[in-house]
């Protein structure tokens, strides 16, 4: 039996030592993140030899065949690679200034995409971010990576400047507004709108806009709530497209049938806006055929209210119109 060098190879023990890491990509407040899962493998080297058997006869080779390659573990320290990388489905969470936040579960494919300041609510625990101390992420309790606060705390300083800015505004009745205030407001308001539609000091302050801008204190409690539920059909079906845009506390009004003062304050304010931007929409009596000419947020604003007040609704929007 006649072997002969062929070389070397190698290949990796069973995994072992499995670790979880993140990749995460900003944008303001948004982090996107990406978990992988990776294990370590011992790696094997192997010496490899080609095998022949010779038939002699009076010391002569009168037959070779073939008897194929064989490996041969080589012996020496042992050695390590990273092995079975594959993206991590797991729940992650935040950690900041001892404190802890869910953020969710992975997908199939690792990833995340979490608003911090809807998770954090740091405006109403106070709760002080820094661009200077990054959070950090855990799966199961243990470190796999960081996430930069620096747009949190940005996104908080601006919040913290609308709300005070809007606020002095609209400590004025509105008949001691100017018209740059009014325009102002309206700013401000659609700004704080976009920024933290869920934060608990603008829910507040929305429903003072709409008391100022409307000139009515609380309307929910002076119109009787009559239910039209043809209204509230339509506003469900807008919100299967645009659930990802609406408060949830919009929604969760309108899959429970159940009209509250927030959500209410919600739909004035995006009517409010939706005259100002269209003037036509005030032109004559008011119709609620003109609602089909409006889309998305608006549009379920309206419907919204018509669920909410029915036909009656129309001399909230008549008033609102005169001014």
């Amino acid at each position: 039996m006649v072997e002969t060098p062929a070389g070397y190879t190698q290949t990796l023990g069973p995994a072992k030592n499995t670790a979880f890491m993140a990749q995460v990509a900003m944008e303001h407040n948004i982090a996107h993140i990406t978990v992988y899962e990776r294990s370590e493998c011992q790696v094997i080297k192997l010496r490899v030899v080609e095998r022949v058997e010779e038939t002699l006869e009076e010391g002569k080779v009168i037959q070779r065949e073939s008897k194929g390659t064989l490996k041969i573990a080589e012996e020496g320290p042992p050695a390590t690679q990273p092995c079975e990388e594959r993206f991590a489905r797991v729940p992650l969470m935040l950690s900041y200034a001892g404190n802890t936040y869910p953020l969710g579960e992975t997908s199939p494919t690792g990833a995340l995409d979490v608003d911090l300041a809807a998770v954090v609510k740091p405006g109403t625990r106070g709760v002080q971010f820094t661009p200077d101390q990054p959070g950090v992420l855990l799966v199961g309790g243990r470190p796999i990576g960081e996430i930069p606060l620096g747009g949190l705390a940005q996104q908080q300083q601006r919040l913290d400047a609308l709300l005070s800015e809007l606020g002095a505004i609209l400590s004025k009745p509105v008949t001691k507004l100017t018209d740059a205030e009014v325009t102002r407001a309206y700013t401000l308001y659609e700004e704080m709108r976009e920024l933290a539609p869920n934060d608990a000091r603008a829910v507040a302050l929305q429903r003072r806009f709409v008391e100022v801008m409307s000139g009515v204190r609380d309307l929910s409690k002076l119109e009787a709530f009559k239910r039209n539920l043809a209204a509230l059909g339509e506003a469900k079906d807008l919100l299967k497209t645009l659930g990802s845009v609406v408060p949830p506390y919009v929604q969760m009004s309108i899959n429970d049938n159940r009209p509250s003062p927030d959500a209410i304050a919600w739909a004035q304010a995006a009517a409010l806006m939706q005259f100002r931007s269209n003037p036509a929409l005030c032109a004559g009596a008011w119709d609620w055929t003109r609602v089909q000419n409006t889309t998305g947020e608006a549009r379920l604003a309206f419907q919204y209210l018509r669920y909410a007040f029915d036909d009656g609704y129309t001399r909230w929007i008549g008033s609102v119109c005169k001014r």
